[in-house]
């Protein structure tokens, strides 16, 4: 497994990690949708020629899609996490609002991350500014 973790097709954004989104993904069985959201967090402002702003929308409507997955009684079960969060962000150097979207939705706590989310898409828009990847 280990040599499929190495060798990233494209650019180098994710296999230069120390721990891929992909192993945590599956190591801690998130959702599809959770899994789009980790992964979207982390290239914000790592992967050249993405759009920050876009990518902060995306997230948005991903946690609005599972909110209301959520209201139709769709459950997003969890097992035990074998990555830990905090192993995780900090073996990747996350900022510290990045860090705080990861825990916010690996603990299933998607309206504290669509707030969280929110105030980095207005602080994009109202400053543009990236000040909060640091």
């Amino acid at each position: 497994m280990s040599d499929a973790l190495e060798k990233q097709v494209g650019e180098d954004h994710y296999s230069r990690m120390a721990i891929q989104p992909v192993e945590f993904i599956e190591r801690n069985k998130l959702s599809f949708l959770e899994g789009c959201i980790l992964k979207r967090l982390y290239r914000l402002g790592n992967k050249p020629g993405t759009d920050v702003e876009e990518d902060l929308y995306k997230i948005l409507h991903e946690v609005d899609l599972i909110i209301g997955f959520q209201d139709e009684g769709v459950e997003f079960s969890r097992c035990d996490s074998l990555i830990d969060v905090d192993t995780f962000t900090e073996a990747n150097k996350f900022s510290l609002n990045v860090r705080k979207c990861v825990k916010h939705l690996v603990a299933q706590d998607y309206g504290l991350l669509r707030i969280r989310v929110r105030f980095m898409v207005s602080s994009v828009l109202s400053q543009g500014v990236l000040w909060w990847l640091k």
